[in-house]
């Protein structure tokens, strides 16, 4: 019991000791507060320091994120923009390619202009060099033809006839017309088909329009006997500055064969018919000339030597046929192994084809097959359409041998109104379907022409393959 007691004495004891030495170490207990204090002051400011660290290095962080996007969205902007750019000059490219495209066909387009018009310089320069020759096809003067002058005047006049191919006549060098019927001086022996004879007023119209040179060898010269012939060669006589071809009024002029000299270049010219209407064993034959692959081969022999260039003028084929005859074959071999230059075929009233056809050394002749009418009141549609042989010759300077350039065949239309009694010839590019509509041919044989109809056969004719 003393022992337990003594125990609880002791606890007591020391319980009481403990508050003692409690209350005893108040000042050992205050100055660890303070340290202590302080080191939570010291320990809360290095908090605080590292929490404002914190917070400086997160607005830094914010900041430098925010410039980053700034930046980012800086770049993408400037991206936008470039691109935009980039669109922009990629719009711009295409528009200035377009504008340098268009400048480059432009330059062709001026390069191909001076070139032509330097072409077509040279090409005049060489033209004025040549001879410019054209020949007419049939100058078939039918009553109603003739009828369309004043006949109550002494002096008839037909200007009217050839007025719309006059200055395309004027404009060459030499132009030739076959004057299909003989004239005469005295009006009372004016006539139409069957036995022809002519006003001469009519040769006066074809000086007028410009034609220089005429061919008389054809199948109707002797429709009015000797005295068409020497009414014709009368009028020549009256225009000694013309050349006339085909008939003579003595041997001796028979055998001159006529030249005709244009630019330095001496043109000889035969015309020949391989019949007449009138047949008459009386008739001397130097009157007409007459076509035999013997006499062409001497004729033209004797031409080449007194001249450059050689053309032949035949007055043969088939009526109202196209194509060739076999009389025009022969004698087209003749004159080419003779070595003419040129064979103008006329007879056939309906145009034909030209070509040119080479001899076995290489010399070669330009044939044209049919010109068809000049001028007419024929009542066909096919009659109606005739051509001009049109070519240029040119003389080299140095060997002097001659050759045919530019050669080409332009189609005429014979237009006639009987209602206002007015006949003329048009060359086909200025013929118009309202004058096609007035042409009196409908009347006549109810057939309708117009552009289409002459163009057509015009084509076919220059297309021919003979």
């Amino acid at each position: 019991m003393s022992e337990y007691r003594n125990n609880r004495s002791h606890k007591k004891h020391t319980s009481r000791g403990g508050i003692q030495r409690k209350g005893h170490g108040n000042k050992k207990r205050v100055k660890m507060t303070v340290q202590r204090r302080k080191r939570i002051i010291r320990i809360r400011l290095t908090i605080a320091f590292l929490i404002l660290a914190v917070i400086v290095c997160a607005l830094i962080f914010i900041k430098a994120q925010s410039d980053k996007r700034k930046e980012g969205e800086r770049i993408t902007a400037s991206n936008i923009g470039h691109a935009k750019v980039m669109v922009d000059f990629k719009a711009v490219d295409k528009k200035y390619n377009a504008f340098l495209k268009e400048a480059e066909e432009q330059q062709k387009i001026e390069a191909k202009a001076a070139s032509d018009a330097q072409k077509e310089k040279e090409e005049n320069e060489f033209k004025e060099e040549c001879v410019h020759f054209i020949a007419a096809g049939d100058n078939l003067i039918h009553e109603k033809v003739y009828q369309s002058a004043d006949m109550s005047q002494p002096v008839w006049n037909y200007d009217a006839l050839y007025e719309n191919v006059s200055d395309y006549v004027a404009k060459a060098d030499i132009a030739a017309v076959n004057q299909e019927t003989p004239f005469v001086a005295d009006h009372s022996e004016v006539s139409g088909y069957p036995d022809f004879g002519t006003p001469t007023e009519i040769g006066d119209a074809l000086i007028e329009a410009g034609f220089d040179v005429f061919q008389f060898a054809t199948n109707h010269m002797y429709d009015k006997g000797m005295y068409g012939i020497e009414s014709t060669i009368n009028y020549c006589k009256l225009h000694p500055d013309k050349t006339y071809l085909g008939i003579h009024e003595s041997e001796e002029d028979a055998s001159n064969i006529k030249v005709v000299e244009s630019k330095g270049i001496k043109i000889a010219m035969l015309n020949y018919s391989t019949f007449l209407n009138k047949e008459d064993e009386n008739l001397p034959s130097y009157v007409i000339d007459r076509p035999s692959e013997e006499r062409i081969m001497n004729d033209v022999a004797n031409a080449k030597n007194i001249s450059d260039f050689v053309i032949i003028f035949l007055h043969d084929g088939t009526e109202y046929d196209p194509q060739p005859s076999d009389s025009q074959r022969i004698y087209e071999n003749a004159a080419l192994e003779a070595g003419a230059d040129a064979l103008i075929c006329s007879h056939s009233h309906v145009l034909e084809g030209f070509n040119t056809v080479t001899r076995s050394d290489g010399h070669e002749m330009l044939v044209y097959y049919g010109l068809g009418n000049f001028i007419s009141s024929q009542d066909s549609a096919q009659c109606l359409l005739g051509g001009m042989a049109d070519f240029y010759i040119h003389k080299d300077e140095v060997s002097g041998e001659c050759e045919v350039y530019y050669e080409d065949l332009v189609p005429t239309v014979t237009h006639y109104d009987f209602d206002s009694n007015y006949f003329t010839v048009y060359l086909l590019e200025d013929y118009t379907d309202e004058l096609a509509a007035n042409h009196s041919i409908t009347d006549v044989s109810g057939e309708v022409v117009d552009l289409e109809y002459f163009n057509y056969y015009a084509d076919i004719a220059k297309q021919a393959v003979y």
